[in-house]
């Protein structure tokens, strides 16, 4: 809303989203909660263990690294925000033998 001020009236595009004007602004004032800010960090740290692990790392692993480094953090804790932003580990091919010897 804040890009379209210049050319719609606030009220406009309150009523057009279907929002209230002051819902609007107590949203853009809001100030982000402790645990938003820690998830924040850990979500960026969290993407470091990715991409230096070439994403192989599950949550036990990645709460391992994290633990290192010396973050107290809980599995599932890691669990929920590998979930949230979609980092996932690879999972091992199991070996099947093909019966063909060469």
């Amino acid at each position: 809303m804040d890009e379209h001020r210049a050319k719609w009236p606030l009220s406009v595009m309150a009523r057009v989203l279907d929002v209230s004007r002051q819902g609007y602004h107590a949203w853009k004032n809001k100030v982000p909660s402790q645990r938003s800010l820690r998830w924040q960090t850990l979500v960026e740290r969290m993407r470091a263990i990715d991409v230096k692990s070439d994403g192989s790392y599950g949550s036990p692993r990645m709460t391992r690294e994290l633990r290192k480094d010396g973050t107290r953090v809980t599995r599932k804790t890691v669990e929920h925000l590998m979930r949230r932003v979609g980092i996932r580990g690879m999972q091992k091919r199991r070996y099947r033998p093909t019966g063909k010897s060469t």
